[in-house]
């Protein structure tokens, strides 16, 4: 699992390809790192500044064997994510909470990564974890940080029940 956000994925390109323009620095991710992934998991804004329009066939399209689109479900009490496999497209969802600390994405990958560990061929078993833990460990947490060491409960055993869809 590597984490890289398509800004700073775009800067490291050029540093490192010499590429002169933020267009062929995501033409460099997208051709050429994106499809050795097993999983990727962009945002939605960083969905929609890798593809033309952040749509559910764009997140098939970015080469990755599967793309978990993290905020992807916005809705008036729930968030969640699209789960975009070979075999279609889950939606999961959680309860909204209103000021989240930053680092949540972060922290959803870790324990994506973490829980594909156990079962790598089911990639919405392991969202529906990693979306119960970041939310028990968010709503644990203040609007500043994620606490972490006092949420570890909801680490260990994710609530699953709190998690809709998959």
């Amino acid at each position: 699992q590597v984490e890289i956000s398509a800004s700073s994925a775009s800067v490291g390109a050029r540093l490192l390809c010499g590429i002169t323009s933020p267009s062929a620095s995501i033409e460099a991710i997208c051709d050429h790192l994106l499809p050795l992934a097993d999983v990727a998991t962009p945002n939605i804004n960083e969905l929609r500044d890798l593809s033309a329009d952040g749509s559910i066939e764009a997140a098939r399209k970015m080469g990755a064997r599967s793309v978990v689109v993290t905020s992807a479900i916005q809705e008036t009490e729930k968030i969640g994510a699209w789960v975009v496999t070979p075999d279609g497209c889950d939606e999961i969802k959680h309860p909204r909470i209103a000021e989240p600390a930053r680092g949540t994405g972060d922290f959803f990958s870790a324990v994506l990564a973490s829980a594909l560990l156990d079962d790598p061929a089911n990639v919405t078993a392991a969202a529906r974890t990693a979306a119960a833990a970041t939310y028990g460990v968010v709503a644990g947490s203040g609007s500043v940080a994620l606490d972490l060491p006092a949420n570890q409960a909801a680490i260990v055993s994710p609530d699953l029940s709190l998690v809709i869809g998959g």
